[in-house]
């Protein structure tokens, strides 16, 4: 139990480190705004997440969320972001309304001006919220003519 004190459950910190990641937020603001309740583990957390992260490379392992992050940074380079954006004309998006922050910033730098992009979603449904999903993307879009 005293354990458990000083650090929070393995649950809440890979809800947090998963959180973080797809809100495209860092530790501090992620705590502040989704688990104010694990402020108080917040340097545990930063160290779990190093030694996470560090487990990962030493293992030359990604987990979805990697994925994620990759792909954004590739897209930031020019010279690959340029020939990616060339490669795909257009860019279906079913169940919109389950995509998070990080997911729309690859869209907006696959297709900065969002020609070419279609998005089906319906804000009843959202059900991604543990993946730091959000229907504020829907209106997040630019509009088309």
């Amino acid at each position: 139990m005293e354990a458990e004190r000083r650090s929070p459950h393995r649950t809440y910190a890979a809800t947090c480190c998963r959180t973080a990641k797809n809100a495209n937020l860092s530790l501090k603001a992620t705590l502040s705004s989704q688990f104010s309740g694990l402020m108080r583990h917040r340097r545990s957390l930063a160290i779990i997440f190093k030694r996470y992260a560090k487990a990962k490379l030493s293992r030359n392992c990604v987990d979805y969320d990697d994925l994620l992050v990759h792909l954004a940074t590739l897209l930031l380079r020019p010279d690959i972001g340029d020939t990616l954006r060339k490669r795909f004309e257009y860019v279906l998006i079913d169940e919109f309304q389950d995509t998070n922050r990080l997911q729309f910033e690859i869209i907006k730098l696959l297709k900065p001006d969002g020609r070419g992009v279609m998005v089906v979603g319906d804000d009843a449904q959202a059900i991604y919220s543990f993946r730091a999903a959000t229907v504020e993307n829907i209106r997040g879009l630019p509009p088309q003519r």
